[in-house]
């Protein structure tokens, strides 16, 4: 009956309660077809996120797996309406490190990771630490455009209201010019 429940709660519930229901295994388990890190990941409440996610993460859930919707697992993180920016940056550096993709395309609009970044709530002086993960990825992908045809960099100046993505523009226009000189691995 757990199985049935525990990816609700891993959603919408707390860390206690996720304890409550959790068996050995269930991080390996698929429910609707999607892995249980894809509902920790997507719950609304942020501290429950980081504690049922990191949980997770620590057992070697697989954090390649995609949502229905094609999601990524570093997608459904900063898809969230709240973050403590602190532990988002600290699941997203775990999350590319055990294999996630940054350069992932939903289905939907064709978007990846940076472009999720762009559109967070949060003011830019916040976002430096998930800025310094990005920029020290080799592979981000800047070029390749989404379904409404704009490169992340074109998606960035579209939430640049009052020089709010300023600092991310700057930084994506230099790792573009360090990636066309060469000199990113």
């Amino acid at each position: 009956m757990h199985s049935m429940n525990i990816d609700l709660i891993a959603q919408i519930r707390t860390f206690k309660e996720f304890m409550d229901l959790y068996q050995p295994g269930d991080e390996k388990k698929f429910y609707g077809g999607v892995s249980l890190i894809c509902f920790a990941l997507a719950n609304t409440k942020p501290s429950e996120r980081y504690a049922i996610s990191t949980f997770l993460l620590d057992r070697g859930v697989d954090v390649r797996e995609l949502d229905v919707e094609g999601h990524s697992t570093l997608q459904i993180l900063l898809d969230g309406a709240e973050h403590n920016i602190e532990e988002t940056c600290e699941l997203c550096a775990r999350l590319i490190e055990l294999g996630a993709d940054i350069n992932h395309r939903d289905k939907k609009y064709g978007q990846v990771a940076i472009q999720y970044i762009a559109r967070l709530g949060e003011r830019e002086e916040k976002l430096q630490g998930i800025y310094d993960l990005w920029f020290s990825q080799p592979n981000l992908d800047l070029e390749g455009v989404d379904r409404a045809g704009n490169n992340p960099i074109e998606y960035a100046r579209i939430f640049n209201d009052g020089g709010r993505r300023e600092e991310m523009i700057r930084r994506m226009e230099e790792y573009e010019q360090r990636q066309q000189a060469g000199r990113i691995h």
